[in-house]
């Protein structure tokens, strides 16, 4: 169990103020916009000699993970509220995939060749 289950109750409220703040005011504390890159192996069955076979892996910290989490769940209530979503729009949406998406122009297709257009 990682250390962190077994503090939050703990640490909670200080997170929810700490990210708050943040959505409140606008600013993000600079150590939140760090990341740590590290080059990866694309496939294990490449050449790990050659550096084309590899892509960059940023990890950031877990509170700039947090706030990216709150900031994108309350825009998105924020646009599903005013209707701000295109209709057709399956990205950020809940319930919504590229399957999908997928499925949705292929049975606009079929209409359309059913119809006649």
């Amino acid at each position: 169990m990682d250390i962190i289950q077994y503090v939050i109750d703990v640490l909670a409220p200080f997170i929810t103020k700490l990210l708050n703040t943040s959505l409140a005011t606008g600013d993000v504390p600079e150590a939140w916009k760090i990341a740590y890159v590290h080059p990866h192996l694309k496939r294990l069955d490449l050449d790990p000699a050659d550096v084309a076979n590899y892509r960059p892996v940023a990890n950031l910290s877990f509170m700039s993970k947090i706030l990216e989490k709150a900031a994108n769940k309350q825009l998105v209530n924020y646009l599903v509220r005013n209707g701000l979503f295109p209709a057709n729009q399956s990205a950020y949406r809940c319930g919504n995939s590229t399957e999908t998406a997928l499925l949705r122009i292929f049975n606009y297709i079929v209409d359309s060749t059913a119809n006649g257009n």
